[in-house]
Order: structure tokens, then C-alpha cells, then sequence
């Protein structure tokens, strides 16, 4: 049967994915939670229609491999329609958290902090920017895992500096804003500060400002956020904290005491059946692509 005639479902079972529901959000529109019988394990289909947005997403998660960053486990086309098989992230997504339940506790708003950190680090070591940190990006696993996502935007640079007017309003840097040349790694810390605020506070404080960037860091926000919070969001660029300096702020208070049965402890999946994520791979592409 030609492809073309096939219906979605015809075309994933064709690849041994059953559809178990939709997980789509204004975020994640063409989201669907899948079941592979042979793996016994469910995985999310990201379907693309972005060409580009695909080829940007499959290459940065066929080279990236860290723990808190999404996994993905398959491609395919079928129709000039792109789809993409990812780990499957049944704890939501730290925006939706933030607006069904009380705030994190500061232990907790700690810890979640040093994984996007730890990711984020991760991330420009291989010289990729996100381009689109923000809470609805940062899902949760089943073991309560931090997981950055969605990275149909992002780059891989030779330079530390970009022209591209990309990511979402309310976490754009001053300097995105104003449609000049920037580092796109610095302002990825931008976003970092947004994001952070918004876990401890409770929301965006840029939504509804041009340019004047003015928040206020209420006192019950552990000191240690706090200095990350304001470091991050310093206007001029230059200025800026960057990755090292967050985790010296960490490094110079008292650590957490980590407990036996804590996230760090669990392994990367408890399926031994899973398939090797892409990014395991040993043959897989290397090269830059050419956006």
C-alpha cells in the first residue's frame, strides 16, 4: 500500500508504534504517547512539519547524551511528514507544576536548578545553543528527572555569536530583543533566569514589559537562587553570569545531602529491552549541518 493513503495510525503501526493517546499542548501541538509492543515500553512521536526544525532537533539529539536531556530513539518520513521517537516524560513539565500546586520546596527548587544547569553546561560544552529554555521545555521523567526538550530551534555555532531572532517572547535577552548580534550562549542564560524565577516565583515578570526588564526577588527565595536569579538576568551581556560562575555559587554553600534512593541513584531506564538512544550510537553523524 502507498504511504500516502496510509492514516496515521497505519503509518506508526507500520514502524510497530501503537497510539496510546494524544499529549499535545500549545507547545508540543503534534505530541502522541506511543506504545511499541517489542520494546514493552511507551515513547513519545513528535510529528514535524518544519523540515528544518526537524533536521535542527534530530541532529542535536543524535549528538547530545546527558541525563537530563530528552532522549531520542528513532526517525522517520513518511509523507513530507517527520517524525521523531523520543523518551517518554510522564511527569509533566515544569510549567504545568507551577500552575497546578503550591511553589517547590528550596530543597527541591536546588536540585531541580543543578540538573538544568548541569544540562545547560552540557549543552554549550558541544557548542549547541537551546534557543528556547523555558519552563513547558523541561519535563519530568518518572522518577521525578529533570528533562530539557524541544530542540527544533536550537544551533550548533563555530562562533559565539548569532544573528537569529529565535525562542519564545517572554524569555528573548534584551539583546535578542533588540535585533542585534549576540551570543546566543549568553543568552541562553537569559532564558536560564526566566526560567528560574518563574519556578521560585510563580511567573514571567517580562511578559508584559518592552523594555524595561524590572523585577523584584521576594525574601523567601534561598539566597544562593537568588544570586543565580539576579546574575542571569544582568541586562548588559557582558555582565552576565555564565555557566562556571552558577556552579561556584553552588560549590560555595553547604551541599545538599543527597539520600540513597534519590534520582541520582536510579538508572537511566529500567528497561533492558529499551533501544540504544541515537545519541549512543557509535556510527552515528558528527559533522556540522548547514542551516
Amino acid at each position: 500500500m502507498d504511504s500516502g493513503s496510509l492514516s496515521l495510525p497505519q503509518i506508526l503501526q507500520r514502524h510497530g508504534y501503537e497510539i496510546v493517546r494524544s499529549i499535545g499542548s500549545k507547545c508540543f501541538p503534534s505530541c502522541l504517547q506511543v506504545y511499541h509492543p517489542s520494546f514493552n515500553e511507551n515513547f513519545v512521536c513528535k510529528i514535524v512539519t518544519k523540515k528544518v526544525n526537524f533536521e535542527k532537533e534530530l541532529y542535536a539529539l543524535s549528538v547530545l547524551d546527558h541525563p537530563n536531556i530528552v532522549r531520542l530513539y528513532s526517525h522517520f518520513v513518511e509523507n513530507d511528514t517527520y517524525f521523531l521517537i523520543l523518551e517518554y516524560c510522564d511527569g509533566g513539565n515544569l510549567e504545568t507544576m507551577i500552575k497546578s500546586r503550591t511553589r517547590p520546596k528550596q530543597d527541591k527548587i536546588i536540585s531541580y536548578t543543578k540538573q538544568i544547569v548541569s544540562a545547560l553546561k552540557y549543552i554549550h560544552s558541544k557548542k549547541f545553543a537551546h534557543h528556547d529554555l523555558k519552563p513547558s521545555n523541561i519535563l519530568f521523567d518518572k522518577y521525578g528527572r529533570l528533562k530539557i526538550a524541544d530542540f527544533g530551534l536550537s544551533v550548533q555555532y563555530e562562533t559565539n555569536s548569532s544573528k537569529y531572532f529565535v525562542g519564545s517572547y517572554g524569555y528573548l535577552a534584551p539583546e535578542q530583543r533588540m535585533n542585534q548580534i549576540y551570543d546566543p550562549f549568553v543568552a541562553d542564560i537569559w532564558s536560564l533566569g526566566v526560567t528560574l524565577y518563574y519556578m521560585t516565583c510563580g511567573y514571567n515578570p517580562f511578559l508584559q514589559q518592552k523594555n524595561t526588564y524590572k523585577y523584584f526577588i521576594p525574601m523567601y527565595v534561598e539566597k544562593m537562587i537568588a544570586d543565580i536569579i539576579s546574575g542571569a538576568l544582568e541586562i548588559d551581556p557582558a555582565k552576565r553570569i555564565n555557566i562556571d560562575g552558577i556552579q561556584a555559587i553552588f560549590t560555595a554553600k553547604p551541599r545538599l545531602t543527597i539520600p540513597s534512593n534519590s534520582w541520582y541513584n536510579i538508572p537511566v531506564t529500567d528497561s533492558l529491552k529499551v533501544p540504544t538512544p541515537i545519541s549512543q550510537l557509535k556510527h552515528r553523524k558528527s559533522t556540522l549541518l548547514n542551516f
